[in-house]
């Protein structure tokens, strides 16, 4: 349990006051243009009620009709710009990336939690930049092709896990996409749910989706709050945080150090890390220390954020095709009309397959996973369409409303795969939701083709082989209840509904596959 925490007086006295201070200089700096539209705040807290909410992007898209597309909000020094429009959003993120493309300070996030050392967190600077190298050289659309035969290889257990456990169905998904990163980049097994591996990546996970919400903790809008002893009462968000800190270092360090002893054995699987450490210079012992560490961090952010992420867009697909049995049968006769009734389409299915590719896009779509993104920040003070944006401005897009956005999408709130095709193909002039799912500018999410690719191939098996529907009561009603969690990452919370295999004959293609498999 976080504590809500009660500042010392002397704290307490610097925070009411420096505001105030701020405030003047900032007036007295800034350029004479005024501060994009936004509501009035109160005095000391400023916009605090409208920046510390659960679900703050509801309340935004709110806003929006209120002030428009471009919404500045503020609240003792923290200055939040809300774009809901993708012409804002790509005349400043894409257009103007260079000034764009910085991190939030994240007092809590990253100097106490310590989520800093990864590129999804940094500053826009020169380790940022050859993280994302690095990640790019093993993540790339053509680089995963090396996770391609591990995620086939993992769709027999998947199969039979659904069948032997259907009720269990998030676990077995989130299994699954845990052994294929684990084992592409770390090169060995896992056992499933309770592997002394997974543990810490779920807890780490758990920090950041609580900690990513901007004005969560105090000590962001408050810095000052960071030098306050964790052992004094009511202080218990740090002692929280240092857990984190220490819960995330073993997350990405040690699956790292087993490949290395591996590697330093001669015993060591072919997978990323072994390729990386294959390519750490043989120069000085800093040097390659400091390479060693940008190589364990990459790793370990793909390692972190690879599993929960994705999670939540599967178990959205789950519970649609139960909402949706028309969408799912429209999907399993394309696939059994293109790849023949009980065989699992591959990845060179895929452009054969249109209605899958418009069941993922519509996944995404129909609930954002990150409804606010990951917020940028203003690196330079800035001017545009004749508002005064300073440095250091929290820039956040509001992807919910976008991908809601009747303009862009007809009948926004119902899940239509068929949006996204005409004439059998991909209808290219349908806005692509990808690009507001995965961020935008030069913070793209570098991970996306993974996810995309990993998520493909799931879908295509689970509709090949079962069906889905919603648990029914006596008379033959669906009973299913539903609804999504609060925080940065906007996940489904538990549901339940009934995975069968389409046939006898199925069930056999399923047991024919883990057979095979012993």
């Amino acid at each position: 349990m976080i504590d809500v925490f009660t500042p010392p007086k002397a704290t307490f006295c610097v925070a009411l006051i420096l505001p105030f201070l701020l405030k003047f200089l900032w007036k007295k700096l800034r350029p004479g243009l005024p501060l994009p539209p936004g509501p009035k705040g109160y005095p000391i807290i400023g916009n605090l009620f409208d920046i510390n909410r659960l679900d703050p992007w509801v309340h935004y898209a709110e806003l929006s009709k209120t002030y428009g597309d471009i919404v500045f909000l503020q609240s003792m020094g923290t200055k939040i710009l809300v774009l809901s429009s993708y012409r804002r959003v790509t005349d400043l993120l894409e257009g103007r990336s260079a000034i764009y493309s910085g991190r939030p300070p994240w007092h809590m996030l990253n100097g106490m939690m310590g989520f800093d050392v990864y590129m999804t967190n940094m500053g826009y600077n020169s380790t940022w930049k050859r993280q994302r190298r690095l990640f790019h050289e093993y993540f790339s659309p053509t680089a995963i092709s090396r996770f391609h035969p591990i995620m086939f290889g993992e769709t027999s257990r998947l199969a039979g896990d659904l069948t032997s456990e259907p009720n269990k169905f998030s676990l077995h998904i989130r299994n699954y996409f845990a052994r294929i990163i684990v084992k592409g980049i770390y090169g060995f097994d896992i056992k499933g749910g309770d592997d002394p591996y997974l543990k810490p990546v779920t807890e780490s996970a758990l920090g950041f989706i609580i900690a990513a919400v901007p004005g969560r903790f105090l000590v962001d809008l408050i810095p000052a709050l960071k030098y306050v002893p964790k052992w004094l009462p009511g202080a218990g968000w740090k002692r929280w945080a240092e857990y984190i800190r220490e819960t995330t270092w073993r997350a990405w360090n040690e699956p790292f150090d087993r490949v290395y002893e591996a590697w330093e054995k001669g015993t060591s699987a072919s997978c990323i890390v072994t390729s990386m450490i294959d390519n750490l210079p043989l120069v000085d012992d800093e040097k390659r220390e400091d390479e060693d560490f940008i190589a364990r961090t990459t790793s370990g952010v793909a390692y972190i954020a690879g599993i929960d992420t994705t999670l939540g867009a599967a178990e959205t697909f789950i519970l649609l095709m139960a909402l949706y049995p028309e969408v799912q049968k429209r999907a399993q006769a394309e696939i059994d009309d293109v790849v023949g009734l009980g065989n699992i389409p591959s990845i060179e299915d895929r452009d054969k397959l249109p209605y899958m590719t418009a069941i993922l896009r519509e996944v995404f779509r129909w609930q954002c996973e990150f409804p606010l993104g990951v917020p940028h920040a203003t690196t330079a003070d800035d001017i545009y369409d004749g508002y005064f944006i300073p440095k250091g401005t929290l820039v956040m897009v509001n992807a919910c409303h976008l991908l809601k956005d009747p303009e862009c999408y007809a009948d926004p709130e119902e899940f239509l795969p068929e949006r996204h095709i005409k004439d059998g193909q991909i209808e290219p002039n349908v806005l692509d939701p990808y690009s507001a799912a995965f961020g935008f500018g030069r913070r793209i999410c570098p991970g996306r083709h993974l996810a995309l690719d990993s998520l493909h191939v799931m879908m295509s098996l689970i509709l090949s082989l079962f069906d889905i529907a919603p648990p029914k009561d006596e008379a033959g009603n669906s009973v299913l209840k539903w609804s999504f969690g609060t925080g940065i990452l906007h996940q489904p919370n538990p549901f339940d509904c009934v995975i069968t295999p389409r046939s006898e004959m199925h069930a056999q293609v399923i047991r024919n596959m883990n057979n095979d498999d012993i």
